[in-house]
């Protein structure tokens, strides 16, 4: 007797129904009985073929554990209809898996038989394997478009009243739970205000066929109402009866959340895309927008107005030495402090770094300009107390272009108050100057330069010529300061203080720069190997350059490619260059003067002069610069002062070369006065070749 056989035999002997005991016995169909609360009692053979699982694996178990994960809800709510009484018979489709984990069809038929007891027969439906995949590929293709929407589905039979809910349904609903379709009830869960509106809704697609689409609030598991959009439709068997009505929920009020950010989302990005983050300032294209129809009120109108272009004059060094946070809550104040000094119809607006530019309109003389301007300036100047206590003052220059009189339209303007705002920087910074037309044709060639200037840079049309240096006790040549120069097939020959200040501000000076120093130490090399062992170069070294963090390493590196001792090249800084540069310039010359370089202080006297910077940095040397020399036989000014220059570069044991020598009576007064070497036109100590100082060194 197989165990499937003794199972049902053990069972049929305590059956107190022989009707059913023989149905189990004799029928060619699936039969079972289950308790109402869905325990498997007794199955025939068909019964478990039709499943694919062994009786003994069946009785005594849940039937709900044979049901798809997905159908499991709906086979314990229909038990539970059965134990209240609420159901009497049932037919329906359920999905089951057999031993094997694959899913079969099966009908049942599912009756009171008495007590407890409950009769199930079943038949095996749908087996065509093909049509099962696709049915469960278009499943999963369903469900991950509905996941995709966030929503929830309800599936519900009608001719069962079985009510399938997915997951995501009793996630918006927040159910926490163990059994949803036991403890959720749509009519129940309706707000009072909704529930007859949206049952009528229900009725009409159930019997009129029409789309359910509601907009309603339930009470969640969390005792809130939230705001739910329902959208149903009905579905008709051949006979045309309402078979199924399934939708989907969704979060409404999450929409409309959602909604809400976008909106506040969409004025944040049209808000950022016309001002400053940093400033709350109007930016660029705002400030173009509102330049541009005051230029046309003035010109319907014969006004006039002002555009001004400031620049913090210090900033860099704030920024550099105290770092970008520090910088960031300047520009900050500093906005608010400029805007405090402006009229409500005037416009303030952040330019990018440390630029603004502010248009009065509108005023009726230039001294409205000028005053203005001098205001700024004022507040510009006032101390500023950084975020760790600190008192930094940084001051501002100011560049003025007027309406009508500099330009007719916004870039025409912009460029004359640019033009103006550079002659104050050229000056020495801290002032204002009004746009000229001489400033405006300088502006002019300063921008074919820039242009023709990037050109060279990328064609290598530079060279390099070198200016002998002597030493005043013996005449000996000692060695040359390496000066670039520049011929433009256009321009022609170009002065280096015309086009290497450009060359700092458009960026190109750093990779100039870098060139300049390769080339120099490939001739001292030549040179030394030719036979001049002791010859020594100088070479000028930029702001910018002096700023990067990677010159170090590049300039260790063109010594170590070419063999040059580090005492042997010269490096000459300006003193703004070491004032207004912030700790990176001081950290570079640090850290060159330990490798055993020397570090002079070029043009000395005429920028910053600063005793105390020659003393922190332990300077090599100086060079008194040359509209010190110039006059020196003739001004007793320029005697005077070079005299203290020599004295108290003796006094700190500093080297000093004088620029400018043209005359020997200028190279006597030096040489009277102590000074140490000297350049200049004097017994042709032009700049010349590399070749031509060689062979002068040679010859000697």
């Amino acid at each position: 007797m197989t165990l499937e056989r003794r199972c049902l035999d053990d069972w049929l002997a305590e059956m107190p129904g022989p009707a059913l005991a023989a149905l189990l016995r004799d029928a060619h169909f699936g039969v079972a009985v289950m308790r109402d609360d869905g325990t498997l009692l007794a199955v025939n053979s068909p019964f478990a073929q039709i499943v694919g699982r062994d009786a003994a694996d069946l009785v005594g178990h849940p039937w709900a554990q044979c049901a798809i994960a997905e159908e499991r809800h709906g086979v314990r709510q229909w038990l539970r209809q059965f134990r209240r009484g609420e159901r009497l018979h049932l037919n329906m489709d359920q999905r089951v898996t057999d031993a094997a984990g694959a899913t079969r069809w099966v009908r049942l038929t599912v009756r009171r038989a008495h007590g407890d007891l409950l009769l199930v027969v079943a038949h095996a439906v749908g087996d065509a394997v093909v049509a099962q995949d696709a049915l469960r590929r278009s499943e999963e293709r369903l469900r991950l478009a509905i996941d995709a929407t966030g929503a929830g589905w309800w599936d519900w039979d009608l001719r069962a009243d079985i009510v399938d809910y997915s997951e995501p349904f009793e996630r918006l609903l927040h159910y926490t739970g163990d059994d949803f379709h036991r403890d959720f009830r749509f009519r129940d869960r309706l707000h009072a205000q909704d529930r007859e509106r949206c049952l009528r809704a229900v009725d009409a697609a159930l019997q009129e066929g029409v789309e359910f689409d509601e907009i309603y609030r339930l009470c969640c598991f969390d005792g809130r109402y939230r705001w739910f959009r329902g959208r149903g439709r009905t579905y008709r068997g051949a006979d045309g009866r309402p078979e199924r009505f399934v939708g989907l929920l969704f979060d409404w009020q999450a929409h409309h959340e959602q909604e809400a950010r976008l909106r506040r989302s969409e004025r944040r990005m049209a808000h950022l895309a016309r001002h400053d983050p940093l400033t709350q300032l109007p930016n660029r294209l705002h400030w173009d927008e509102r330049l541009q129809a005051a230029i046309a009120l003035a010109r319907r109108q014969h006004g006039r107005l002002a555009v001004l272009m400031l620049d913090l004059d210090r900033f860099k060094w704030v920024n550099d030495g105290l770092g970008h946070e520090v910088g960031d809550a300047l520009l900050r104040d500093m906005a608010l402090r400029l805007r405090q000094r402006l009229r409500q119809s005037d416009v303030l607006a952040r330019w990018g770094g440390d630029e603004f530019t502010i248009l009065l309109d509108p005023i009726d003389t230039p001294d409205d300009a000028a005053r203005v301007a001098r205001a700024l300036l004022e507040i510009a100047g006032q101390p500023w107390e950084a975020p760790d206590g600190q008192s930094l003052t940084v001051g501002a220059s100011i560049g003025i272009a007027l309406y009508p009189e500099h330009g007719h339209d916004a870039e025409s303007l912009l460029r004359s108050a640019d033009a103006a705002l550079y002659a104050v920087k050229a000056q020495g910074r801290g002032g204002f100057r009004f746009n000229t037309e001489e400033l405006n044709q300088q502006a002019h060639r300063g921008l074919l330069i820039e242009s023709r200037l990037r050109r060279a840079v990328q064609t290598g049309a530079f060279h390099l010529v070198y200016q002998p240096q002597w030493c005043m006790a013996s005449g000996r040549l000692t060695g040359a300061e390496a000066l670039l120069r520049w011929t433009d097939p256009v321009l022609g020959g170009i002065p280096p203080d015309t086009f290497i200040p450009i060359a700092e501000a458009c960026g190109l000076m750093p990779a100039l720069g870098d060139w300049v120093l390769a080339q120099a130490c490939a001739t001292l090399r030549q040179w030394r190997a030719a036979g001049w062992h002791d010859a020594e170069m100088a070479v000028n070294v930029s702001p910018r350059q002096l700023a990067d963090e990677a010159f170090f390493r590049r300039l260790t590196g063109h010594l170590e490619r070419h063999a040059i001792p580090p005492a042997a090249l010269e490096l000459e800084v300006t003193e703004s260059t070491l004032m207004d540069s912030g700790p990176q310039p001081e950290r570079i010359v640090g850290a060159v003067k330990a490798l055993g370089m020397r570090v002079v202080v070029d043009d000395f006297g005429v920028g910053h002069s600063s005793l105390a910077l020659l003393k922190r940095l332990a300077m090599d040397g100086l060079k008194i610069d040359r509209s010190f020399v110039r006059d020196l036989v003739d001004d007793e000014d320029d005697r005077q002062i070079c005299a203290a220059i020599l004295a108290m570069a003796k006094h700190l044991r500093l080297r000093v070369v004088a620029e400018g020598v043209e005359t020997e009576a200028h190279w006597r007064l030096l040489r009277d006065m102590g000074c140490d070497r000297w350049q200049g036109y004097w017994r042709d100590g032009q700049p010349q070749p590399a070749d031509a100082v060689l062979a002068r060194a040679l010859a000697h």
